[in-house]
């Protein structure tokens, strides 16, 4: 048996920032939103979370959407 140890403690994701806002825009465009601004984005436990203002603002216009590190909407939490 062999182990094999890695230092560090660097995340390491397959895509960036930019294009999990890319891919949380896409989703939001699913869901009939026009336009977002973004919050805030995040990277923690191999996800992507980006929080997301609807654009005009409008009730209920807040959203969150996970990403995996490969890219994949993993979760879409609606605002109220």
């Amino acid at each position: 048996m062999t182990l094999v140890l890695a230092s560090g403690c660097a995340e390491r994701h397959a895509i960036t920032g930019e294009h999990a806002i890319a891919i949380s825009k896409k989703e939001i465009q699913k869901r009939n939103w026009e336009g977002a601004t973004v919050v805030s984005v995040n990277f923690s436990n191999q996800t992507w979370t980006v929080d997301l203002d609807r654009a005009p603002s409008s009730f209920g216009g807040h959203a969150t959407v996970v990403v995996n590190a490969a890219g994949k909407v993993i979760e879409y939490v609606p605002g109220l």
